[in-house]
């Protein structure tokens, strides 16, 4: 039985992109091919968000220098509309979404439909809407609020507006940096999904369990520059990492040190605070000591309080 060859669907040439006289990316090359997800990879700074505002459209043709191609074929993009135009969306670290619109709203924000009459046709929307919800198995409806939700459901509104725009590559960002671990696992529910159906996804992250989960191969980078590939069945984390740094890590986290101190560098004791403009309490009765030289962990789910917490040791206003 012949194997059917994979579709390229996106590819970068040797990019270069220059900010002044100093180089963020420096001959970088990428193929992604439809129903896979390429995991691209590199510490911070590498330039992996630089070469996703290339590929989408936010820095265009002629701000660097190097070939785009999708299906094969050479492509320029002018703007963020010409990326869509030809099906490729990003999912930002940060929700470029707006909190006092509905979710209707966010997603058909620039393209209302019309009826016959040129009147915005709301009912034809909202039904779109809410099918595109029910694909992605969430629970809120099209016409909640952005700022009632919570960042993962603001991350599926995102993902939506992707498939409303009919894209078939989708680039998403470090989606997981600020989910709760059952926004996480939707996550990884609704991505495979979409490799099951052709699209393409370029996933970027830090966090090396989520591509070895999801990821079928990784692309390095390191200092602007493409230095590795691989299937991931085949690429040692080990080794995925010494690709990263640049050398070789025989520790990956050095040994913990025992403070010494006794007397703490900041305590706080039955701390209590509200939220502006808000009843309950944002942080009840929390208590901690920090000793010097010492790396305390505040942990706790989204919404749990450890902004809230910070917020008031610093003595911000919220």
């Amino acid at each position: 039985m012949v194997e059917q060859q994979a579709q390229l669907a996106l590819e970068t040439k040797d990019i270069v992109k220059r900010f002044g006289s100093v180089p963020a990316l420096d001959g970088v090359n990428l193929k992604v091919d439809a129903g896979e997800v390429v995991g691209l990879v590199g510490e911070n700074g590498a330039g992996k968000s630089t070469l996703m505002k290339i590929l989408s459209g936010v820095y265009p043709h002629g701000t660097y220098s190097g070939q785009l191609f999708r299906n094969g074929k050479p492509v320029e993009f002018r703007g963020t509309r010409d990326a869509e135009h030809l099906g490729i969306a990003i999912i930002h670290q940060e929700l470029n979404l707006f909190a006092d619109l509905t979710v209707v709203e966010n997603l058909f924000i620039g393209r209302y439909l019309k009826t016959p009459l040129g009147l915005v046709d709301w009912a034809g929307m909202t039904r779109k809407a809410e099918e595109l919800l029910q694909r992605l198995g969430v629970t809120f409806s099209s016409q909640d609020y952005i700022r009632d939700l919570s960042v993962g459901d603001g991350q599926m509104v995102e993902i939506a507006r992707a498939l409303l725009i009919d894209a078939t590559i989708l680039i998403l960002d470090e989606p997981t940096s600020a989910l709760s671990e059952r926004e996480v696992e939707r996550l990884y529910t609704v991505v495979s999904g979409l490799k099951e159906r052709g699209t393409a996804c370029i996933y970027i992250s830090h966090k090396l369990d989520e591509i070895y989960r999801l990821c079928n191969r990784a692309v390095i980078i390191r200092d602007g520059k493409t230095v590795g590939e691989g299937k991931l069945s085949d690429l040692k984390r080990a080794d995925l990492i010494a690709l990263m740094v640049g050398r070789p890590l025989h520790n990956l986290f050095p040994p913990k040190l025992e403070a010494v101190a006794t007397t703490p560098s900041l305590e706080c004791e039955a701390l209590t605070t509200r939220s502006r403009g808000k009843p309950q309490f944002a942080v009840k009765n929390v208590s901690f000591k920090a000793f010097p030289g010492e790396i305390l962990g505040i942990g706790g789910m989204m919404g749990a309080g450890r902004t809230e917490l910070l917020y008031a040791i610093m003595g911000h206003p919220d």
